[in-house]
C-alpha cells in the first residue's frame, strides 16, 4: 500500500471528475481500477468520501440533463414536418 500511489489516484479521479462536469462531451471509458493499489489508507478516508459525495451529485446533475434532452427532443418530434408540394415555375409567360 503506497500513500503516494492513492494520492495519484485519488487526484487523477478528481481531475476526470471536474472535466466531466464542465464539458458537453466527454469520452467515457470503463474505469478499471488500478492493479495492486491496495486498501484505502484511513487517510484518505475524508478525501475519498467527498469524492464519492461528489460523483453522486454529477450522476443526479446528468440524469436531470437526460431529462431535460428527452423532453426537448420529444418537442421537436411532435412538430410535423412539411408536406412536400409541387411547385411550378412558368418561363414561357
Amino acid at each position: 500500500m503506497s500513500l503516494e500511489r492513492w494520492d495519484v489516484f485519488l487526484t487523477e479521479l478528481e481531475t476526470a471528475l471536474v472535466f466531466d462536469s464542465e464539458s458537453t462531451m466527454s469520452d467515457s471509458v470503463a474505469w478499471v481500477p488500478p492493479p495492486g493499489l491496495g486498501a484505502l489508507p484511513s487517510e484518505f478516508d475524508g478525501r475519498a468520501r467527498r469524492l464519492l459525495d461528489a460523483q453522486h451529485v454529477q450522476i443526479q446533475v446528468m440524469e436531470a440533463e437526460l431529462v431535460a434532452t428527452a423532453k426537448q427532443l420529444n418537442a421537436v418530434r411532435s412538430v410535423p414536418s412539411p408536406q412536400p408540394r409541387s411547385i411550378y415555375l412558368d418561363v414561357t409567360g
